[in-house]
This record gives C-alpha cells, structure tokens and sequence, in this order.
C-alpha cells in the first residue's frame, strides 16, 4: 500500500488541493460554512504534499530557479519588509486621523493617543531601518568596528 501512495504522491497532493478549493467554493453556498474548516485542511495537506515533492524528490529540478531567487535575495527581502510594514504605517496614519475625528475627545486623550501613536510611528519606522541595514549587509553604526 506504502509504494502505490509513494508512486501517487503528487496526484494524491494534487487531488486534496482540488478537493479543498471546490470545498472552499461550496461554503460560500448559504449553511455550508463547515465545509471551510475541511477545505482549508484539505488545501493546506496537498499544498504541504506538493512541496514536500518537489523539495525532496528533485533536488536538481530547480537549481537554476534557486541560483535565481539567490542572486536577487536582497531585492527580494526589501520588497518583503516594504509588504510587511505598509499595513502598519497604515494603521498608525489611520489612527492618527482618527485622533482628531473622535467628537468626545478631550484635550488629553488626543495629546496622549497622539503621543503614543508618535512612538509606535518611531519604531515602526526604526525596525523598518534596522531590516534594511540588516539585508543590505550595512552596520547598525557607521564606523562600528565591534558590530
């Protein structure tokens, strides 16, 4: 049994991803929402099957795409930390806007908000210098001979 599911792998991921997404597509339909939970895991097991395939039973099949991927890994990991840290920068300018739309807000709320959203601003925008000076190869400090 073993060697027929080793010999059917990847139609076996392949099928449980197809399953899943028709899953995912009925629970859409009025009372099947259940079918979300069994879709999800579905897709997740033949996502996870294909690349457990890929990865470990052709390990030359992809050099070239990985020699790729490794030539641009700081370009990558830029746009990356970008993707990662626009949702925040957006929910800080949101939040500041909000700060002076709330019509019961008294003076010290919006001085305090305001002061809090500063510093979640400052170190949102910290991190995300860090990160880059970190995929660039660039010190924390300029001259630093100790990092």
């Amino acid at each position: 049994m073993f060697s027929t599911v080793r010999q059917h792998y990847q139609l076996i991921s392949a099928i449980a991803l197809v399953i899943g997404v028709a899953l995912i597509t009925v629970a859409e339909m009025p009372s099947m929402h259940w079918t979300r939970v069994f879709g999800a895991t579905a897709i997740s097991l033949g996502a996870l099957g294909l690349g457990i395939y890929v990865g470990l039973t052709q390990p030359g099949r992809y050099a070239a795409a990985r020699a790729r991927l490794a030539s641009i890994k700081q370009q990558i990991g830029i746009v990356m930390l970008v993707v990662l840290f626009l949702p925040a920068l957006l929910g800080l300018g949101a939040g500041i806007a909000g700060l002076f739309n709330s019509p019961g807000g008294t003076g010290w709320v919006i001085a305090t908000g305001a002061l809090i959203l500063a510093l979640m601003l400052a170190a949102t925008v910290a991190a995300f210098v860090i990160g880059v000076q970190a995929l660039t190869g660039h010190s924390p400090v300029e001259g630093d001979d100790a990092a």
